[in-house]
Formats: C-alpha cells, structure tokens, sequence
C-alpha cells in the first residue's frame, strides 16, 4: 500500500485527493480515498483577456495550495502529483505559478497540454464505471472552465479533441454583464461552431454512453435530480435524459441571483453575492441627511450593506447589517432598486436597497428584531450623518450616488415620508378534509381549522423577521385560528395584543364584503405606525379593491387581481405617501414569501 495525493488545479477549481493506493491480487489497482478537498479558486479570471495569471487570482490559489500541503503533510502522502490545466498553460506568467507551486507544497507542476488532459480525464472516467453497451464506445466530456475535452473510446482512449473554451472562458466573453438574448445568441453560436471543429477528431455519432466530468456538469446534475445539497454519491450515480438536461440547464442561465442563492447545492464561489443594504434618512430642518458609513479596507464611504445569509431574506439582512454597521436600528420603507458589479474573483455582486428610517429603540418592531453583533472596527470605522451635498462629495462609486439622487428625488417629490400597510394571507392550515368533524358546525370546524406543522407553523415563524424590518406596530387578524396563528409569533415577539376583527373572517365576508373595504381604506388613508392585517383567501379581493383604488397605473401590474391572490405565508407591502392636496397614494409595493429556515 502506497499513500497518494493528486492537486488537480483547473481554471475555476482546484481539488486535492490524498488515498491509498492498494494492489489488488489480480494486479489491479484501487483507490481508498482518506481526504478530498475543492477550492473555488478561480485562477483563470482574465485569462482568456489578457493572457495573463491575474495576481489576486495567483495569490487565492497559492493559498489553497498551501492549505492542501498541511493535509498532505498531516497524511503523511508518500508520492504527490500536481497537475494545471488550461489556464496556466495558457498564460504568459505561468512560472509566476509554477514556482509558487514548488515553494509551498514541494513538488514540480505538471502543466498538461490539451490533449493530455483529455487522456486522464478519460482514464479517470473508468475508475468504478459501468461499461458502455456492448459494441459501443464511451464518450467523456470533461467541461472546464477554461478548455473542454471531448474523448470517445472504449477501454482506452481512441479519439479526442480539446476545445480552448469552458465556463468561464464563456462567461467572460458574452455574458459577463448579463444573460441578454442577444449575448445568449452570440454563446451558442461560439459553442456549435466549436462542436462543429471536433466532428472532424471525434464521430460524436458513434456514442454509446455520454459521461459528464467537473464542476458545471455536476452542478446541472444537482438541479435536475432537485438536490437541496449537493451530494456528490447522488450525482455521480445519476442518469439523466436529454430533455431533463436541457430543461435544467435553461433554468440556471436564466436563474436571477436571489434564486441561486436559494440552490443549497451550489458552492458559494459558483453563486454571484448577493447583499443588501439601506439608504437610512433623516430630516434636520429643511436639510435631508444619511448615515455613511466608512470602511478601513477600502477607505472610503458608502452606504451600509452586507452579504446575504443562508436562509435569510433580503429584507432581514438590510436591516440586521445596518444594525451591525451603524448601531443604529431601522425600519424599512420603499425600495430604493439594485446595484450590480463585478467583483475581483469574476463574479458579480449584487445590491438591493431600501430607504430606511431610524427605529425608536422601544418601538415594539424592534424588540422583534434579532439581536447583533456590531461590526469590527477593521470593517466599519467611522459613522455619521451628513446632509446630501457632503455626502455626494464622499461616495465614490457612481452608483451609489446614483441612489442617493434617488432618494433625494422621492424627497423632493414627497414620496419619500411614507407610511406602511402590510398584508398577510394567512399560512398553509391542515385541509378540511382531515380537520372537519360532523358533530361541529361548519363555521366551527373553519374557526378552529389550525395551522400544519410543518410548513404552516414554520413559515408563521419566518414571518416575524418580515414583520420586525418593516417596523410594524399593530396587527389586525382575523379571529379564526389558521390566521390569528399566523401572526401571533410576531406579535409575541413584538410585546402587542392582537387586534381580531369579525368582519376579516371567510363568513362574515361573504354575508357582507363592504366593511372589508371600509376598514382597509381607513387604514390606508392615514399616516401612522405600520399596520399588518392577516385574512383569507376568500376576503383578499375585497382588500386589493381598496389597495388598487391608491395605486396609480404603474403600480396596478404590482396588485394581484386573480385567484388565488397571495399564496399561503405570502405577504403585500404597500408603500403610501400624501400626494398633493390631501390624496393619498401608493408609491411603492413589494410581494414576497418568507424564506423558510433551513433544516439543521
């Protein structure tokens, strides 16, 4: 027995296997694994560009590098093998990395060329395969990020061709702002005509079996087979047909960031950053003025905003980084838009804002909120509030003034002091079928009909976080269970008594819709703290009758108008400012689902 490690050092990736390599009796060797490593490293970014190993990408894959030699060295691995890929070759600078190779773990790179890569891809691909049909040959498609390897072949390699272009070399070059159809046009066709070329090397037609090898091949597996991790034992057992392939690859390229974010089988080096962050304001006499925040690191100003945290919204982290960052609790008003960027490592950041006010330490929203850590001082230094002008002078990014021109055109207009109405539709409850008994009336059986546990009762809880970021301070529900036990967390946490109203209850609705109108008009007709009413299916369309009556005609798309409505848990966050002479209106609104928990 022989103890082994391999570095396979791609352009995206890099991966570290240390095993033992056993002689089996027949001569045969295998392969017990003891420790496996992947770094998203993403040593090609600007490769494909410039030529060149950019230094910030030399520098994170040298880390890694380093980081493996310890587990090499704590296994106690006899023989090491490294061996880089399409980006390294390709660059100018590659003994930059090769001698950064040798000085941390030790050993000499093996920069291969093109089509030896496609040979121990190959080779690799049998390690525990099952054989092709009989007659038939094996075809291996090893999609990297810089090169992709087509190699066809039955016990050994017989015909191959390596392409220079992966997922990243494509990426970079149409699609690096964005999935347009005119830059998803120009992708494919680079791709067909590249399949085109390797027709001449590889009879594609002769494939008995497609094998799939590397991170983008594994990640569209992850999403067809529905995975909420990834799982590498469920995708190399995978078998997909082409439709489910193709289907899922659609779904990704075109997936938003915040649909990404929520794919539990994605590595984050393959999700672009997802953040948010407010724009919080204040009046001081006829002076509007926002709280900067100032970042050592960088030094400069900016707006405060942070990442984006597994299971949590968008909303509950604006609030909970302009905690950590300022000190200073919030209530969220009207959305503000999105800032996109690319980041140094290839991938985009992006940025949702909201306009936010100071929230009075006692207000009952704020006990809702969750506690925070405040921000290092190596990551914030510096908060204060400054009126518009000095601001504009110390923000640096365009778009971040940008945002503020934003918000001192809604305060100029006087849509910026704004009101909030949120409603609620009332969580999944057990079905009627299951609840209902024969010895209660009908309106009992409805009146007692209790939230499911498992998806009921979870998103009432994911509620509460929602609730608290918008600062709400009094909830209306209906008296019936299934709502009032939908709202009762928050106002548990809130300290407040809930407020049940008869009229919001499916009976007394369909008896008389008319007070329904009544009571949400007069709460949306005055300025005061944010207001949450919980209700039924059946009720919604008598409130978004008032709610449409205050939306002017661009925000009239943004109110549902048919059945169902709002799904389950889902909640309507209506904005309202006072419009000239007296008339109010809606100047925002916002529909969204609670994030559930993951499951620990």
């Amino acid at each position: 027995m022989t103890r082994v490690a391999a570095v396979d050092c791609g352009t995206n990736t890099i991966r570290l296997l240390v095993a033992d390599l056993i002689r089996e009796e027949t001569g045969r060797p295998r392969l017990e694994p003891l420790r496996r490593r992947n770094e998203i490293v993403r040593l090609g970014q600007g490769v494909d560009r410039t030529g060149l190993l950019d230094p910030a990408a030399l520098e994170r894959t040298l880390e890694a590098t380093a980081d493996f030699a310890r587990v090499v060295g704590e296994l106690g691995a006899e023989r090491v093998r490294f061996i880089a890929t399409s980006a390294t070759r390709d660059a100018r600078n590659r003994e930059d990395f090769t001698a950064g190779v040798r000085r941390v773990l030790g050993v000499e790179p093996e920069v291969v060329s093109g089509q030896e890569e496609a040979e121990l891809a190959y080779l690799g691909s049998l390690v525990g395969a099952d054989p092709a049909p009989a007659g038939s040959a094996r075809l291996v498609v090893d999609l990297g990020g810089g090169s992709t390897e087509l190699v066809l072949g039955r016990r050994r390699p017989e015909a191959l061709h390596s392409m220079q272009t992966g997922s990243v070399r494509i990426t970079e070059r149409y699609l690096a702002e964005g999935v347009t159809p005119q830059a998803e046009a120009a992708a494919r066709a680079d791709v067909r005509a590249r399949i085109q070329e390797a027709v001449g090397d590889v009879d594609l037609g002769a494939t008995g079996a497609l094998v799939g090898l590397a991170g983008t091949i594994t990640t569209v597996t992850a999403h067809a087979l529905g995975l909420d991790a990834f799982d590498a034992g469920a995708i190399a057992a995978a078998r997909l047909d082409v439709e489910t392939v193709l289907a899922s690859c659609d779904a990704l390229v075109h997936s938003t960031p915040a649909q990404r974010e929520a794919m539990g089988f994605l590595a984050p080096g393959r999700r672009d950053v997802i953040a948010a962050g407010a724009l919080v304001w204040r009046e001081r006499g006829r002076h509007l003025e926002v709280l900067l925040v100032h970042r050592p690191r960088y030094d400069d100003w900016s707006f405060p905003k942070g990442k984006l945290e597994r299971g949590e919204s968008l909303r509950t982290c604006a609030v909970r980084e302009v905690t950590e960052e300022t000190g200073v609790p919030v209530a969220l008003g009207q959305p503000l838009g999105r800032v996109s960027y690319r980041l140094g490592a290839g991938t985009r950041k992006e940025v949702v804002y909201w306009a936010a006010r100071p929230l009075d330490p006692a207000s009952p929203a704020r006990r809702a909120q969750q506690a925070v850590t405040p921000a290092p001082a190596s990551e914030i230094d510096g908060v204060e509030w400054v009126r518009v002008k000095e601001a504009r002078k110390r923000l640096e990014r365009d778009a971040d003034r940008d945002l503020l021109g934003a918000l001192v055109a809604l305060w100029e207009d006087g849509k910026l002091d704004t009101w909030t109405f949120v409603l609620v539709r009332h969580a999944r409850a057990v079905k009627r079928s299951v609840w209902n008994r024969k010895e209660r009336s009908t309106e009992d059986n409805e009146a007692t009909r209790p939230l499911t546990q498992d998806q009921g009762e979870v998103r009432a809880r994911a509620i509460v976080p929602i609730l608290a970021a918008y600062g709400v301070e009094r909830v209306l529900t209906s008296p019936w269970r299934r709502c009032a036990d939908t709202v009762a967390p928050y106002a548990a946490a809130a300290g407040l008594e809930l407020e049940e109203r008869p009229e919001l209850t499916e009976h007394a609705h369909a008896a008389r819709a008319k007070p329904v109108r009544t009571l949400v008009s007069r709460l949306l007709g005055r300025a005061q703290a944010p207001v949450a009413l919980c209700t039924h299916r059946p009720v919604l369309p008598s409130v978004m009758d008032a709610v449409a009556r205050v939306a002017p005609g661009k925000l009239l798309r943004s109110v549902p108008h048919q059945d169902p409505w709002l799904k389950t848990g889902e909640i309507l966050v209506v904005h309202l400012a006072r419009r000239p002479r007296g008339k109010v209106r809606a100047v925002a609104i916002e529909k969204q689902r609670p994030v559930l928990p993951r499951a620990r």
